[in-house]
């Protein structure tokens, strides 16, 4: 082995559309690669196998360790969990395993694995804090209101109601204070319509004043023409003066593949709607944001599609106690962090009432203090992008001599990991324009 050695990992390519699959799951660890013919590499990695018969380098080919047409359908949206809570991620299991068997090639070669730490100030995870915006006003007339309240509870609901007017919908001045009590600053995602217009503004300019992302909540038939959702984009950016990047869809109504297309052509920086309206969990069994592969473009879209794993009309539906959706949390959470991901929670403004819905309530502040208890980062969707697409960008240069790493970076102040020999804890360093690292240190 040359006294000094390039850390970073080989990328071969074989196959158009499996090569965008690997290129994705790399991004999802925060491997560092480039393209193998650049220069000299300690290892080489490959979709599927090469024509070629050999190499002067060790090859990890990546369809012998984890299948590949399993994670294609996963990030293509065509295999996906419909029936049920899904707590069991799958597809992150599988890119673990790729992960393991990298760092074992590395460390057989006595080389560390560096890679990309998955979040700010190696936070654990990222929950990404939203809020949909169906309606500005909220009648206690709704079965969901009387479903989750005592009788009387529910007549003096109606009393207030129609007597004091008493409007149990219009919470959102009270959202923003709670977030903003604890430094978060989530994002509301906002329809083009409210049958009151004025009331509609001064949200908007509220948001704005305060600074909280306003995101499009899309309606009519936008997830599947692209006219209607390009008009409902310039009728919400013209009407709050701001640039929309993130959409969820009414309903969660969405057609993989066909709306991530008409998301990306239609400008727009992420989705967050590819969820379960009736289950928890991760519909793609992966708790990453992720861009999807489109097996007809063969390649991946410029779109971000970040995985809501919790909406509070869902526990409503299912009618969980307070209890019952602490515990969905807790494990929502276990799960993300054991991975390092990330997932989106949704609490509607209608929903966050005090009075109405006391266990939503309830749960929502409890949410947001034990993501902090827990080292979470807790965003809003443009900043979860926004970091994400970065972290993908960012190139790195790596050589190894005598112990010492020698880097340098395309963004200062940005967090590696370090994985040294087996049994040694992994070393985790805020990488600058021009590092070193003495391993011995």
């Amino acid at each position: 082995m040359a006294e000094t050695t390039r850390l970073e990992l080989g990328l071969v390519r074989t196959d158009a559309l499996m090569d965008e699959v690997l290129m994705e799951v790399l991004d999802h660890l925060g491997i560092v690669y480039r393209e193998a013919g650049e220069g000299d590499f300690p290892l080489l990695i490959s979709s599927t196998k090469p024509r070629e018969a050999s190499f002067n380098k060790s090859l990890l080919v990546a369809e012998d360790v984890l299948p590949m047409d399993e994670v294609l359908n996963a990030l293509s949206g065509s295999s996906s969990v419909e029936d049920r809570d899904c707590f069991d991620l799958r597809i992150n299991e599988l890119e673990d395993r790729l992960l393991a068997h990298l760092r074992n090639l590395y460390l057989a070669e006595g080389l560390p694995l560096v890679r990309k730490w998955y979040w700010p100030n190696f936070s654990k995870a990222c929950v990404v804090l939203t809020h949909d915006v169906d309606w500005l006003s909220y009648s206690p007339f709704h079965k969901v209101v009387y479903r989750n309240n005592s009788f009387p509870k529910f007549l003096k609901l109606v009393f207030k109601h129609l007597f004091l007017r008493e409007d149990y919908g219009y919470n959102i001045p009270e959202i923003i204070e709670i977030e903003k009590s604890r430094g978060f600053k989530s994002t509301f995602f906002l329809k083009t319509n409210y049958n009151d217009l004025e009331k509609a503004r001064g949200v908007q300019e509220l948001l704005k004043e305060k600074g909280f992302e306003i995101g499009l909540h899309a309606a009519r038939a936008s997830h599947k023409v692209l006219d209607m959702l390009k008009e409902e984009l310039t009728s919400l950016q013209e009407a709050t003066g701001s640039e929309i990047y993130g959409v969820r869809y009414h309903r969660l109504k969405f057609k993989p593949g066909l709306t991530w297309r008409l998301e990306e052509e239609a400008g727009l920086g992420y989705d967050s709607t590819f969820s379960n309206n009736k289950y928890f969990g991760f519909k793609s069994q992966l708790c990453y944001p992720f861009h999807p592969v489109d097996p007809l473009l063969k390649r991946r879209l410029n779109i971000l599609e970040i995985p809501m794993a919790f909406m509070d009309w869902t526990s409503l539906h299912k009618q969980y106690t307070y209890d019952d959706c602490q515990s969905v949390m807790h494990r929502l959470m276990d799960t993300v962090i054991k991975y390092h991901g990330c997932f989106a929670i949704n609490f509607h403004n209608t929903y966050l009432s005090k009075e109405v819905f006391q266990q939503v309530y309830k749960l929502f502040l409890w949410s947001l203090d034990e993501a902090m208890v827990r080292s979470f980062w807790v965003t809003n969707g443009f900043d979860c992008y926004n970091w994400w697409s970065m972290r993908a960008s960012v190139k790195l240069k790596l050589e190894l001599d005598r112990n010492i790493i020698s880097g340098e970076s395309s963004l200062r102040k940005f967090p590696l990991i370090i994985e040294m020999a087996e049994g040694k804890e992994a070393l985790p360093f805020i990488a600058d324009s021009i590092f070193k690292i003495d391993m011995d240190a």
